[in-house]
């Protein structure tokens, strides 16, 4: 019943990924940034959607953990949004945005090839990191099956991801399927927490659980906001946009969904610490699912699951797509010419290559609240440096070295077993003092050239 369930969930997928395109003959801009046609709605749902299955298991173990104080993460992406929703003009008005598919072109226009290559390497690592996040949830979805099962379900659902994504327009099939998982997830949270609130399976008395320190909600804000203002796929959603009415008011959108959704997960985490206080944490979402959904009612939860998993991993997998196909046709000649004469053949190698890739890695990977955690890492590392170079350009090697200086802090930090959720914010400081002195060095020698 449950590769029914699936395959359910697949087909309906392919069918919404693929209806409405608009034909064969896409161009690359089509593909990529879906003729930059999206409007609030799309905008607004393919925000909140980010969050997907991984993100849902790994942020209601969060909840589980550091109780209420975990909901802090969600308010910093709100900030997050919100603050590149109300500066989506300014940002779309800059000459590097002008030609720019993802935030990895925007920032060589913007600084120079060295910081391209930079933030490159770190949206690589943090979304090739985020799209395991998903596939690798497969396995807490299905705790029960053995690895040869999960094997087989991840490259199914990687198989079918690239099938519409690669026969329904790129990024528009994207869009088509974040609309339809807003209204499986909308529908999902509200009534696994409705349900788990009313069972008569929760325990009468709840567990009184130590909440962690106050610094640690700061903490959770601080790293949420740096790491959503610097995230590829929301500044795909801003180069997408067909005006920038449109950005703004979806940002916005976007971001008080995506708040809301994030008390609701939040929630659920708080209530199976306070009635199953001894269960492992990593299983917080999936024992709220097997109390909600019992027997075989629980393919309905599986099947809502799956939709969120699917929907968000087809997002990772084009924001990869986007920047490779970027950067491969920068410096190969051969292949540039090739997407200029057939941009969907073009496209679609890379689109298999990063998905069977990600699918095999995912297979052997477990622990998603860790995974999660390295993207949080990796994405502060150009953060305060990148926004700092478009109040003012900071030169381009200077800026790659602030970089380089915040991985050196980072390689220490894990020499010393200091990467975790809950410190964060402590990389945060440093790589903020960094981009300042950047910054300030910069303004220097603009100083010193106008002497």
């Amino acid at each position: 019943m449950i590769y029914v369930c699936i395959m359910f969930v697949l087909i309906v997928f392919v069918f919404v990924g693929v209806f409405g395109q608009k034909g064969k003959n896409f161009s690359s801009l089509d593909l990529l940034l879906d003729d930059k046609s999206a409007g609030i709605y799309k905008i607004g749902a393919s925000l909140f959607t980010l969050i997907g299955a991984g993100e849902i298991i790994a942020l209601s173990t969060l909840g589980f953990l550091f109780g209420r104080n975990g909901v802090f993460l969600f308010l910093g992406y709100f900030a997050a949004f919100i603050f590149l929703g109300l500066l989506a003009p300014k940002i779309r008005a800059l000459p590097a945005t002008q030609g720019s598919k993802s935030i990895v072109e925007f920032s060589k226009n913007h600084i120079g090839p060295w910081f391209g290559w930079v933030v490159l390497t770190c949206s690589f690592a943090a979304f090739f990191s985020l799209l395991m996040l998903q596939f690798s949830a497969i396995g807490a979805i299905l705790p029960d099956q053995n690895m040869v099962s999960r094997s087989i379900i991840i490259v199914l659902v990687a198989l079918a991801i690239y099938v519409y994504l690669s026969k329904g327009g790129g990024l528009g099939s994207v869009f088509r399927t974040d609309i339809f998982q807003s209204i499986l997830m909308i529908t999902l949270m509200g009534v696994v927490l409705l349900l788990f609130i009313n069972s008569p399976d929760l325990p009468q008395k709840a567990h009184k659980f130590e909440i962690p320190p106050f610094s640690y909600t700061w903490g959770l804000l601080i790293s949420g906001f740096f790491v959503g203002i610097v995230s590829a796929d929301v500044w795909q959603r801003m180069f997408a946009a067909k005006s920038n009415s449109s950005a703004r008011t979806g940002f916005i959108m976007g971001a008080f969904i995506l708040l809301v959704y994030g008390f609701v997960i939040t929630e659920i985490g708080v209530l199976v610490a306070n009635s199953y206080p001894l269960i492992d944490s990593s299983n917080t979402f999936f024992h709220a699912l097997k109390i909600v959904f019992p027997g075989a009612m629980s393919l309905l939860g599986i099947g809502l699951l799956l939709s969120a998993l699917i929907s968000t991993a087809d997002t990772e997998i084009f924001v990869l797509t986007t920047m490779l196909v970027d950067k491969i046709s920068q410096y190969s000649s051969s292949y540039k010419a090739y997407l200029d004469k057939f941009p969907l053949k073009a496209v679609n190698i890379v689109l298999l290559s990063v998905t069977l890739l990600s699918a095999g890695c995912a297979i052997f990977a477990d622990n998603l609240l860790q995974i999660y955690t390295w993207l949080l890492y990796a994405l502060i590392s150009i953060s305060p440096v990148f926004w700092l170079s478009i109040i003012k350009p900071i030169p381009d090697r200077l800026a790659s070295i602030t970089v380089i200086i915040n991985w050196a802090i980072l390689a220490e930090m894990i020499a010393q077993g200091f990467i975790t959720i809950d410190t964060v914010y402590y990389y945060v400081i440093p790589c903020l003092l960094t981009g300042i002195v950047a910054f300030i060095v910069s303004c220097g020698i603009d100083r010193a050239k106008k002497n």
